[in-house]
């Protein structure tokens, strides 16, 4: 219904029927987005409808063609294409100098279809300012001039379908031509990071760019193979569970327990998908050692470093932890009282 609504504004903003801009009309919650994504075989299909002789019988046949491959290959807004301007378009490059958000200003990369179809455009443009001139208020084609063309091109798809699958039930799935802007920043969104994209589709919110990311079917299944082959290979590192005590699963030897957390004892496993061990199992705390109840307890003795129990929920008492060292080098010994 908004989708609905947006239109009509924008169609009365276009006519001049309106004196001043009308309210933004936004998206009710929980109505569906643009999430359509065209198969190859489906923009096979509408190429070729967009190509076919059905449309010598408008003004320029081939303007439907042209500007979908735009939209499919650089990903621009229908708008954006719609008032390039002859300056926009150099040294291989599309430069959109506003748009929808301040993120639009953007310099994209042009196909060799792409450019080859704005070349050809700039020839004729016989000194006009738009690459797309149309006898509109504006000077440039709007979305409207498109309108009667994209509606013959899904019909021609339907009928191209219907002889190519010898069934008269089935019948080519209309779509907005905004759905090629979507198509393209899906097929591109696995081969780049969301941050290029971004800034390639102009957005301004990093929400709006996950709503074009779609797991295709070959995607998922990649992304399982190489999860399944971590886990093929992969060991916590536990005692109990390691097979060579001596080693840890990369082959490496293991930290002492008191390098890492200060006193003897298990220390807190890496893995953030395990639950955290205690740094302290149960066996360890018959050595904390009350040094108040001892004589000469204001005199700590050299090998005794204060140590606060970290399981104060458990231990009502914060007590040192007794370690003793040996006076040779590269040497340890414990000692249990």
């Amino acid at each position: 219904m908004s989708s609905k609504l947006r239109r009509m504004f924008h169609l009365a903003e276009e006519w001049g029927k309106v004196e001043r801009a009308l309210p933004t009309v936004r998206m009710i919650p929980g109505e569906n987005h643009r999430e359509r994504v065209l198969s190859t075989e489906e923009e096979a299909l509408y190429f070729a409808g967009a190509k076919s002789d059905a449309m010598h019988q408008h003004v320029d046949a081939t303007l439907l063609s042209d500007v979908a491959t735009i939209l499919l290959d650089c990903g621009l807004r229908p708008e954006e294409c719609f008032r390039l301007r002859t300056e926009n378009v150099r040294d291989g490059k599309i430069e959109i100098p506003y748009g929808k958000t301040d993120n639009a200003r953007r310099r994209i990369p042009m196909t060799p279809r792409v450019q080859a179809i704005l070349y050809m455009r700039l020839s004729k443009a016989s000194g006009s300012q738009w690459v797309f001139p149309a006898p509109t208020k504006s000077g440039h084609m709007e979305s409207s001039t498109l309108k009667k063309q994209h509606a013959k091109a899904i019909q021609e798809a339907t009928k191209i379908l219907r002889k190519q699958t010898k069934r008269d039930d089935v019948s080519f799935q209309g779509f907005e031509l905004y759905t090629l802007r979507h198509t393209c920043l899906t097929r591109w969104a696995p081969h780049m990071d969301q941050w290029t994209l971004a800034y390639l589709a102009g957005h301004r919110d990093m929400n709006i760019t996950k709503r074009y990311v779609h797991p295709q079917e070959q995607t998922i299944r990649a992304a399982m193979d190489r999860a399944r082959g971590v886990e093929s290979g992969h060991t916590f590192g536990h005692t109990a569970q390691n097979s060579n005590p001596g080693k840890t699963a990369s082959g490496s030897q293991p930290l002492d327990a008191e390098d890492v957390s200060g006193a003897p004892g298990e220390t807190r496993t890496p893995d953030l998908l395990v639950r955290s061990q205690p740094l302290y199992p149960p066996e360890l705390r018959a050595r904390c050692v009350d040094f108040s109840k001892r004589p000469n307890a204001s005199k700590r003795p050299f090998n005794v470093r204060p140590h606060t129990h970290p399981c104060s929920l458990s231990c009502s008492r914060s007590a040192p932890i007794l370690r003793s060292f040996s006076p040779t080098a590269n040497s340890r010994s414990r000692s249990r009282p």
